[in-house]
């Protein structure tokens, strides 16, 4: 009797075990899926997204597993202070680039990050703040983020 108890539960274990590492493995490759959409960048404006109240449910399936294409956000604003642009190539020869607003006799630098589906233009009244506290600031996008509209 406590042989047969032991099999049921260690066979119940086992599966709990299975289904936890099934679940692992697959909240990980949405993981990976979602954060390649967030780093490439895709070609077209941002009009091209669709409202998730007009999606089916297969379009809104696949954005949960597979992440949603974004276009990159555009810059339409440069900064007012003098600035120098700053380019950093990542090594799929892709530009990433900052603008670093110089303070004479700064106190030091302080580096700025935009958030999701920004670029480093929405930073610029930020920047002005630091500038007027006697501070450099360093506004740089992020992959896949802000392409300049000149």
């Amino acid at each position: 009797m406590a042989a047969s108890f032991f099999r049921v539960k260690n066979r119940w274990l086992r599966s709990t075990l299975r289904v936890i590492l099934f679940l692992f493995i697959l909240l990980n490759v949405m993981a990976a899926f979602h954060a390649w959409k967030l780093t490439h960048n895709y070609p077209g404006n941002s009009s091209h997204i669709k409202d998730p109240g007009k999606m089916n449910f297969w379009e809104k399936t696949g954005a949960v597993i597979f992440g949603v294409k974004n276009s990159k956000p555009i810059i339409l604003e440069y900064p007012s202070l003098p600035y120098e642009v700053i380019n950093f190539y990542t090594k799929d020869s892709l530009k990433i680039e900052g603008w670093l607003i110089k303070k004479d006799s700064s106190k030091g630098t302080v580096i700025l990050f935009h958030g999701y589906m920004s670029t480093k233009a929405s930073l610029l009244d930020e920047a002005k703040v630091f500038y007027d506290l006697g501070y450099n600031s360093f506004l740089i996008d992020f992959r896949a983020h802000g392409i300049a509209m000149v």
